[in-house]
């Protein structure tokens, strides 16, 4: 694993308590919503709601289609003829 690891008891309630460090690591405040999912392996895996998804995916494909994307694009879309 990576970054910093806890382990939390599930209540009677199914509820969770997030350990301070992992909070503060995390910046999540009170109001803050979380997305919580689960895998087909029983994994868990809960990530801090961002305010504004086209800012917090910018960049994340960056390289994807090479040095010239525009270039690959083009070439790409002449295949299809």
């Amino acid at each position: 694993m990576f970054g910093i690891t806890e382990e939390v008891k599930v209540g009677i309630k199914s509820q969770i308590v997030i350990p301070a460090r992992i909070r503060n690591n995390a910046k999540v405040g009170p109001g803050d919503i979380l997305i919580m999912t689960s895998d087909r392996n029983g994994r868990i895996s809960l990530v801090k709601k961002p305010a504004d998804w086209a800012k917090a995916a910018f960049g994340c494909c960056k390289g994807a289609w090479g040095d010239k994307p525009l270039e690959y694009l083009e070439k790409e879309r002449e295949s299809w003829d």
